[in-house]
């Protein structure tokens, strides 16, 4: 049998940014109560009314710039992706051995470009423009944050955009900083991946055996650049455009082995190798520096690919009453994990940016992950009447995993002792569904529960308070969510059914905090979402 495909895709992101600032009173006084942790106030003690509009001022001391966006003066970005692949594949016999081998390769040619520009102006004059003549509604949401907070007086960006169009001799157009803050978001970056296979399946009596390897070969190439400033912070033209390029193989084996036991139940053995490329966007050389926080984010055209050991174990069996029980362990070895690191920038003559905190995505020593996981899937059809459209699916997992962090090259120590967990592993994780499927009627009851997980690395040795203190890593909440779906087959309507989903039943929160949950950076509702609608499906049958 042969098969091929071929497929193009391209998408374009085209934004800006606008923003306007408004100073407020600098006489005010706050306390802090954090008698409630997840409903930290700053209460006003003296000093100016923080909530009268009449009181804030277009521009200030302390922050000189007013953004626009026009179609000429828009971010934008383009990705093309061409894919194309041939594989063959044949069966045949050893006896009464059953077989197949199978071939193909696989061609994958990416492109992506970056080209921002971020227009931005100072004010000439403190208090041009008094926030009571462009104000927006007063009082927008008197129940936000279920009435525990009120908000501060809020802008009408469309009057403040026609201010700024009938006054533009109040502004003058900061050049310095568009460039600082644009130029080194620009870059060019290409990707072509080349990629043949073989594999055989062969069964042996009880053994299946499935074995493979595949061969990649990857190119990379970027284009970075750097905006230069002398000492005064004024822009040094033109542009320095930075190449770069990777080329590198990597010999993917993988090998499976199913031993069946008795006919409805197998044991499972695997081995693979796999490979995670970095991010388009951190290969360019760039530099961009954060104005007032004394740090600089740049690239790292040395960026190495993560690979993988993947070893798996699983237990399975079949129910006669159609259904599977599941049981299972995994262990993952990675090597050359890519971290976003921050260290002090080393100090040279002549560079304005010395001893700036720096930010670089940069590969780690190595990590691991490994786990359990358990299944258990089944529909109850041996019950009588209606009890037979009852059926239940869970599952549950629990991972552990450790990071190595990279060494500083300024210290030659790891960027951090410890070995936290890797992002977005969450230790326990579960899933119970109940569901019923008779007749016109099929439902869903879930119920599904995520533990916290990093969300950012944060930490950094010596720490006030340690890891678990208010600079500790970023964490997501733990989360446990119930959704809920019915649909009903209406009866002579040609496949028509009515269908009601309800999502965060609950209204479980969503947010992050720092270190422990008594130091919030943020907390969501969404509350409930119910829909109705029809649907329509061709044939007669029942919607599974």
């Amino acid at each position: 049998m042969i098969t091929y495909e071929a497929a193009l895709g391209q998408g374009r992101s085209i934004a800006g940014f606008h923003s306007a600032h408004f100073s407020g009173p600098s006489d005010v006084q706050f306390t802090i109560d954090n008698s409630q942790p997840f409903l930290p106030k700053f209460n006003q003690v003296s000093g100016t009314n923080i909530f009268d509009p009449a009181n804030y001022t277009l521009g200030g001391p302390n922050f000189n710039f007013f953004r626009t966006v026009s179609m000429d003066t828009q971010n934008h970005i383009l990705e093309r992706d061409m894919t194309g692949s041939f594989s063959v594949t044949r069966q045949y016999t050893i006896g009464s051995h059953f077989g197949a081998w199978e071939m193909g390769f696989k061609v994958r040619d990416a492109r992506k470009t970056s080209n921002f520009h971020e227009p931005t102006f100072d004010v000439n004059t403190n208090g041009l423009l008094p926030l009571t003549a462009v104000s927006g509604t007063a009082n927008p949401n008197p129940g936000y944050y279920f009435g525990n907070y009120k908000l501060l007086p809020l802008s009408n960006f469309d009057k403040i955009l026609s201010f700024f169009n009938a006054s533009r001799s109040q502004f003058t157009e900061n050049t310095n900083f568009e460039h600082l803050i644009s130029d080194s978001n620009d870059y060019i970056t290409r990707e072509r991946v080349v990629a043949g296979y073989v594999q055989n399946t062969i069964t042996v009596g009880h053994f299946k055996v499935l074995g493979g390897l595949r061969i990649e070969g990857t190119q990379a190439s970027f284009i970075g650049t750097l905006a230069k400033f002398n000492a005064s912070g004024a822009f040094i033209p033109p542009d320095i455009q930075v190449p770069g390029e990777q080329t590198y193989t990597n010999f993917l084996p993988s090998v499976q082995v199913q031993y069946n036991i008795n006919g409805s139940t197998n044991i499972r053995a695997a081995y693979g190798r796999g490979i995670a490329r970095p991010n388009f966007s951190d290969l360019p050389p760039f530099q961009l520096e954060e104005p007032g926080r004394n740090r600089v984010t740049v690239g790292n055209p040395a960026l190495r690919p993560t690979h993988a050991n993947d070893y798996d174990l699983l237990f399975e069996h079949y129910l006669k009453s159609v259904g599977i029980v599941e049981a299972g362990w995994f262990y993952k070895a990675l090597s050359d994990p890519i971290f976003q690191i921050q260290t002090k920038r080393p100090v040279v003559p002549g560079d304005p940016l010395s001893n700036f905190q720096q930010r670089q995505p940069i590969n780690g020593r190595k990590a691991h992950i490994t786990g359990i996981e358990f299944a258990w899937q089944q529909h109850f059809t041996f019950l009588p009447g209606p009890l037979s459209g009852v059926g239940v699916s869970a599952n549950y997992s629990y991972t552990t995993s450790q990071a190595k962090f990279p060494i500083d090259p300024n210290t030659g120590n790891p960027t951090r002792a410890d070995s936290p967990a890797l992002l977005r592993q969450a230790p326990n994780n579960w899933n119970f569904d109940t569901t019923y499927d008779k007749g016109p009627i099929s439902a869903r009851l879930g119920l599904t529960h995520n533990d916290r997980n990093i969300f950012a690395y944060n930490f950094q040795d010596g720490a006030d308070l340690g890891i678990k203190g208010p600079n500790g890593d970023v964490y997501y909440y733990p989360h446990t969510q119930v959704d809920a779906q019915v649909s009903y087959r209406l009866p002579h309507g040609h496949g028509i059914h009515f269908i009601v989903s309800m999502l965060n039943l609950n209204n479980e929160v969503f947010g992050f905090y720092q270190g422990s949950e008594q130091f919030p950076i943020q907390r969501e509702y969404y509350s409930r979402t119910i829909s109705a609608g029809l649907r329509w499906t061709s044939g007669s049958g029942d919607v599974k």
